[in-house]
């Protein structure tokens, strides 16, 4: 039985379904006008069937991309099945629910600050068109979870992860994100890097999936911040997406 699951995709996939859409819609418009009708219809309906096509192809490459990224987050990881592991940015829930699948005596803890009354208000707007336009809230992770029968070994909390973070000090053995600190703006990652290692255990880890470089964004801030405070870092480069990459760091007791 196919799970109704709906983990979402990236934010260029919006531009692409919106770009295809206004060039429908402005064919549609030139064939009405034109005297050849049925020809531009018939176009019309060709490059409809490849729009889809290529919307489906897309989706399906992406998925896999994403189970594949999920594994090797787990794998890095080793787990041993007693880990509490915390979630930052978790959206509809993908990576904490997959981990939450591989242990079987801790427990998982996705936050993020998004749920069911988060709204385009205009503050960010294009940030917010992706949450909404996805339904990357708490309220979907929380559906898919119960799909996927895993609510009952996962905790979400609403909290805005700019600001101190809800949990006390060395409370996780394990830290993960998925394209969640690029989010967050310059003068806010030092205290967000500052939050994690406040609440991941001395020996703790953390696994972030992230973007290399992006506008004024540099995975490399991140290694050299946590090196800087004397953990061991590593930064994987994924094959299959090489401006992405899985950021690895241990942390040594202090």
């Amino acid at each position: 039985m196919k799970l109704n699951t709906q983990y979402g995709y990236p934010i260029s996939s919006i531009f692409f379904q919106i770009c295809g859409t206004i060039f429908l819609i402005l064919l549609a418009m030139l064939s009405i006008v034109s005297r050849v009708f049925l020809i531009s219809l018939f176009i019309i309906l060709i490059i409809i069937i490849f729009w889809y096509v290529c919307i489906y192809q897309f989706k399906k490459r992406f998925l896999k991309l994403r189970k594949e990224i999920l594994n090797q987050m787990i794998q890095h990881a080793q787990l041993k099945g007693n880990e509490h592991i915390l979630d930052l940015g978790t959206g509809a829930g993908y990576i904490a629910i997959g981990f939450s699948k591989v242990i079987n005596d801790g427990r998982v803890v996705g936050v993020d600050k998004y749920d069911q009354r988060t709204r385009i208000c205009g503050t960010n707007f294009f940030e917010e068109l992706r949450i909404n336009f996805f339904k990357n809230k708490l309220n979907r992770a929380k559906r898919n979870a119960s799909l996927e029968h895993q609510l009952n070994h996962i905790l979400f909390v609403k909290s805005d992860l700019q600001k101190q973070f809800p949990f006390s000090s060395h409370s996780f053995d394990l830290v993960l994100s998925s394209q969640f600190l690029y989010c967050i703006s310059s003068k806010h990652l030092d205290q967000v890097l500052t939050e994690i290692d406040r609440v991941v255990k001395p020996s703790g880890q953390l696994i972030f999936f992230e973007s290399k470089k992006f506008l004024q964004w540099n995975i490399l801030h991140v290694k050299r911040y946590f090196e800087k405070i004397g953990y061991h870092t590593q930064i994987h480069t994924l094959n299959k997406v090489s401006n992405k990459c899985i950021f690895i760091a241990r942390k040594h007791e202090r």
